[in-house]
């Protein structure tokens, strides 16, 4: 739907005994056409009139008509688009001064009524009117998004070929990956601009709204308005979401398979764009997995060099209107390339000194917080949350080694002793839920901290996010994710998920294409190959030069019982629930028959044990009298809560089966 203000001037002085008089006929305008028009005031000469365009016809033609059916005499000078808000205030002023029936009946009667309850859609969706941009400035505009390897070919696309059919359809929807807010909202602009000057959307307006996985995520009722609403225009829906496995195969996000419903039944009325943050993968995964007959193009932050590193940097500070120094650039290394969100970090800390220091010099002496606290040793560091990690003392004296002999070759490189290039790669060995992935987290800050590697981020990849579905594909891809990863790690979970069996398959290209790039970025990227013990032994054997590239092999052993207990205290005390002493004996019980079990999941499985617990839980205070029910039962787990899942007691049933005396 489009929403438009109308200006004019009413040339009939005697206006309101004409409108009194032609008020039926505004009503039977209203239900002979698909769009609506009411007045919204008249003040001396001035009238205002709000049109809902649900046809896509001429909006200054549907108010021709209705301003010659009241017969007003009308001067239309000014027409402009306007959100769903504002319509919403036009259509309440309008009841006031009793040129509509009732605000209520009108969105009942236009399938807006979300947008009248009191907590409503207008909580849950962000509106803007854009100004459309000249085609120069677009191209200019998608600089500034740091997207230019896929932004630019893109808006080449949709200018190759402007649609004047006047039809409604589009051929694809778009998808933007970034954690920088202003990349999101200058992508926005540059594709808006350039699909509603080459005709691709009617409306000028786009509606933002953002899925949390929360309570106040919107309604289907909800999400369904705003798809009505946006009919002609564009719908972006941000979902930011916990990756972790539990909470998105836990069923919590069936919500998602709902949304993607209603983006295929609306597929080609509304343009939907859906943003992720770039580390995002399990959600997105799932979302593309519901929306798979859609095509999207996906609009990524590119990472870049130094030097247009400090051509952003010179951009950001001519738009704040500050003079440029040295020390905005002293930060930025030679072999070393940035997302936008880096770079926005290191200008926002130079624009605050500069401010403090030369605009304001007076408070040149304040130290800021950091310099204060810089002396003091940093609490919560990602060394101390691995060594505070419950278990784990193969792996952590394994990690502290490889630590020292990184941190060895640079103090020998900084002497200006030249020894051999060290490899510096790891295989990570464990059985599921033993902490694999938490860990691998922690040791890219640590290199981060200790200053081994330059950024100490992580990539996380599998076997989809590698291997390509045509021939061609994968060490292209393969490549673009070792740059992503320069100066941190590139994290391959389940490694041995891209061999397969057939020789000369694209599972081999892809790991011949890794050997190479482990090789050409030894320095600068840390590999960090993850999975089953038996599968990745396997795995290292099928390519010879893989195994000589591995410098360290992290064991990650099952947890003992009592550690599964330490884990589970630490669990519920995040969740402020108390266990009961014999809770926990129950709990150690069920932990030793667990670990027998050749699919026992470790920390995962506790996790499971303790949402089981509480839905156990929930049950036992239904049943009690209202009245008994304490604070403190709320928060205790007690033994009778905690029980064996079944599949583990069906196979303990069928070992005791074959071997009892």
């Amino acid at each position: 739907m489009l929403y438009y203000k109308i200006t004019g001037t009413v040339l009939n002085k005697n206006w309101h005994k004409v409108y009194n008089d032609k008020r039926e006929n505004a009503e039977v305008f209203n239900n002979d056409i698909d769009d609506y028009c009411f007045v919204e005031n008249i003040s001396k000469s001035t009238i205002t009139i709000a049109a809902v365009i649900r046809s896509f016809s001429d909006v200054k033609s549907v108010v021709k008509d209705f301003i010659n059916c009241i017969d007003m005499g009308v001067d239309v000078t000014k027409v402009e688009e306007v959100s769903l808000d504002t319509l919403r205030k036009m259509a309440d002023r309008a009841d006031r001064h009793d040129f509509i029936v009732d605000e209520s009946i009108l969105f009942d009667e236009l399938k807006l009524d979300s947008i009248c309850q009191r907590w409503g859609l207008r909580d849950f969706i962000h509106e803007k009117i854009i100004r459309p941009k000249k085609k120069e400035r677009v191209y200019e505009l998608a600089h500034k998004c740091m997207s230019d390897e896929t932004m630019i070919p893109e808006l080449d696309r949709i200018y190759e070929k402007p649609n004047t059919t006047g039809m409604l359809a589009h051929p694809v929807h778009y998808m933007i990956s970034t954690d920088d807010f202003d990349v999101v909202s200058n992508s926005l602009v540059t594709l808006i601009s350039a699909l509603y000057a080459n005709g691709r959307v009617k409306s000028k307006r786009y509606s933002f709204t953002s899925f949390t996985g929360g309570r106040s995520d919107p309604s289907m009722h909800c999400t369904k308005t705003m798809f009505e609403s946006s009919v002609g225009g564009t719908l972006v829906i941000e979902f930011v979401l916990p990756e972790t496995e539990a909470d998105v195969m836990s069923g919590e996000y069936d919500f998602i398979e709902d949304v993607c419903k209603l983006i295929n039944r609306y597929r080609n009325k509304v343009l939907t764009i859906l943003c992720f943050p770039k580390e995002s993968k399990k959600s997105k995964g799932m979302a593309l997995g519901y929306l798979h007959n859609m095509s999207f193009v996906e609009i990524e932050e590119d990472l870049v060099d130094e030097e247009k590193a400090k051509t952003y940097l010179q951009e950001k500070a001519k738009q704040n209107k500050i003079r440029v120094d040295k020390k905005l650039y002293q930060k930025l290394e030679p072999d070393q390339k940035y997302y936008a969100n880096e770079l926005n970090d290191m200008f926002d800390l130079w624009y605050q000194l500069k401010m403090k220091n030369t605009v304001y010099s007076q408070y040149k002496n304040f130290d800021v917080v950091a310099k204060k606290q810089k002396a003091e040793k940093e609490k919560g560091s990602a060394y101390e949350e691995l060594t505070a990690m419950i278990g784990l003392s193969e792996a952590k004296k394994i990690i502290n080694k490889a630590l020292n002999y990184y941190k060895a070759q640079k103090l020998f490189e900084d002497k200006g002793i030249n020894n051999s290039d060290p490899a510096m790669h790891m295989v990570f060995t464990g059985n599921p839920g033993s902490a694999k992935t938490t860990v691998a987290r922690l040791f890219a800050r640590i290199m981060r901290e200790n200053k081994v590697l330059a950024r100490g981020h992580i990539v996380e990849v599998g076997r989809a996010d590698l291997v390509g579905k045509f021939v061609g594909w994968t060490a292209p891809t393969i490549k673009k994710k070792f740059a992503e990863a320069k100066g941190g790690v590139l994290f391959i979970d389940e490694a041995y998920s891209l061999v397969d069996d057939r020789s000369g398959s694209y599972g081999d290209e892809a790991i011949n294409t890794i050997v190479q790039e482990m090789e050409n970025n030894r320095e600068e990227v840390v590999v960090i190959f993850a999975g089953y013990p038996k599968k990745m032994e396997k795995f290292l054997d099928k390519n010879p030069g893989l195994r000589s590239r591995i410098a360290f092999h992290v064991p990650f052993d099952d947890y003992s019982t009592d550690e599964l207990c330490d884990i589970a205290k630490l669990m519920a005390k995040k969740q402020d629930l108390n266990l009961t002493d014999d809770a926990l004996e129950k709990m150690q019980e069920v932990f030793a028959v667990a670990r027998e079990d050749e699919e026992f999941g470790n920390g995962r499985f506790v996790r499971n044990i303790l949402e089981d617990a509480r839905m156990a839980q929930a049950s036992r205070l239904v049943e009690m009298d209202f009245d008994e029910v304490k604070k403190k039962d709320v928060h205790t787990i007690i033994a009778d809560d905690i029980e064996m899942p079944a599949a583990i007691e069906k196979n303990q049933e069928r070992v005791n089966i074959g071997f009892t005396s």
